[in-house]
């Protein structure tokens, strides 16, 4: 098969790379592939989809050749290459268990993830249909989300929505960090219709932190002139504005009276009022309090080891119900000072390697930050951060003339 710049003119390689990249989009951020093997449908693990996709992405790395200059990405490679380096590193220093070594396996699929998902991404025609796939996915998981709130279904908190992502808390910063990736590409009025109903799936989560992110990502899509450039300062202030409302009426009870107002009080319960600030605080709630505990014992680590903390896996092995949802208090536990020099330095790599209309996304990953644990060890996370990472070079390659 004699394949052209990436194109198999002949043959089927022109619809089937999008499709294929379409699919993966499709597969990852929905979380459909997790969904139908933890509810026993199918019998596929989700590793075997990783090998599935690792092992697609690297025959068209070997088979088609890709007109895209993928120079502008090289902060990204080459900080995938120094992660990997440094994940094996400390983990040879650390309690070598079968916990830690799964940590260690789970990190290099990751990165395995980024880069086959760069390749399928940077294929002809790739982007813009998964571009497409993504906006119907992410309109298609908030009606999910609302139907999961008035009629449970899929959650596995009662009372608030999560669809496909069973965990209401991933699925709210799941469907903010798809909303801030493929917003810039939408006129200013689509995009600000797209974070609206955006806005309305993640509410129904009751997910404090997606709350803080869809407002933030609201902030930097503003910032970066997403919702129109001539108007920035003024379009950014309001959206600033009108996201802090909704945060402080979400905080302090006042979205309690919209629920009531709105006839749908009846589908809360103990769990979501509490979350409204009903019984006097947001935050008075058995989940606050553990998390919060993990986090003065993440600083004690780190405390007495700051500059390599207790190891990489230690919050996986120690005795507390939960590991701190904070990845900056998670890498400062484990991996000390340089292991937040190294996360950190990832999203330089990403700047360095964006374009523009994607660099929110970079600004919302690192809010969100502060409220999980997990961004790295999720596929979904893992494939937009690919969509940032070859952004640059595709904006590159469409500025450039066609060929005679």
């Amino acid at each position: 098969m004699y394949v052209e710049d990436g194109v198999n003119r002949h043959g089927v390689s022109g619809w089937l790379l999008p499709a294929a990249a379409a699919f993966f989009a499709l597969l990852y951020c929905s979380y459909v592939y997790l969904y139908f093997y933890q509810q026993e449908f199918i019998a596929f693990k989700p590793l075997y989809w990783y090998v599935l996709t690792i092992g697609a992405a690297a025959a068209v790395f070997l088979v088609c050749r890709t007109p895209v200059d993928l120079s502008s990405s090289r902060p990204v490679l080459a900080w995938v290459s120094i992660y990997l380096l440094y994940t094996f590193g400390i983990f040879l220093s650390s309690s070598l268990s079968d916990t830690v070594s799964q940590l260690l396996v789970s990190r290099i699929e990751m990165m395995l993830l980024l880069l086959s998902f760069m390749v399928l991404l940077v294929q002809p025609g790739a982007w813009a249909v998964v571009q497409k796939s993504l906006v119907a996915l992410l309109i298609a998981a908030v009606l999910i989300n609302i139907y999961d709130f008035l009629v449970p279904t899929f959650s596995y908190s009662t009372g608030r929505a999560a669809g496909l992502y069973f965990n209401p808390t991933v699925s709210g910063r799941i469907l903010t960090l798809i909303m801030v990736s493929v917003a810039g590409t939408m006129s200013p009025r689509r995009a600000l219709i797209l974070c609206a109903v955006t806005g309305i799936g993640v509410l129904l989560t009751f997910s404090r932190g997606a709350w803080i992110g869809w407002a933030a990502g609201i902030f930097f899509l503003s910032v970066f002139g997403v919702f129109g450039r001539r108007y920035r300062v003024i379009a950014s202030s309001l959206m600033a504005l009108s996201g802090a409302l909704l945060l402080w009426m979400a905080l302090t009870g006042g979205l309690l009276g919209v629920f009531e107002w709105l006839g749908v009080d009846d589908a809360l319960n103990r769990n979501t009022l509490m979350r409204l600030g009903a019984s006097g605080g947001a935050f008075d709630d058995q989940s606050t309090f553990q998390r919060s505990a993990a986090i003065r014992h993440a600083y004690e680590t780190f405390a007495q080891a700051p500059w390599l903390g207790g190891g990489f896996g230690f919050t996986s092995e120690w005795d507390l119900v939960r590991r701190p949802h904070n990845m900056y208090a998670l890498i400062a536990a484990e991996e000390g000072i340089l292991g937040l020099v190294v996360f950190a330095s990832l999203f330089v790599a990403m700047w360095r390697s964006s374009a523009e209309y994607t660099r929110a996304m970079i600004f919302t990953l690192a809010v969100t930050s502060l409220t999980t644990h997990n961004n790295l060890e999720q596929p979904a996370v893992i494939f937009l951060i690919a969509v940032v990472s070859v952004s640059a070079a595709l904006e590159r390659h469409k500025e450039q003339p066609a060929p005679a």
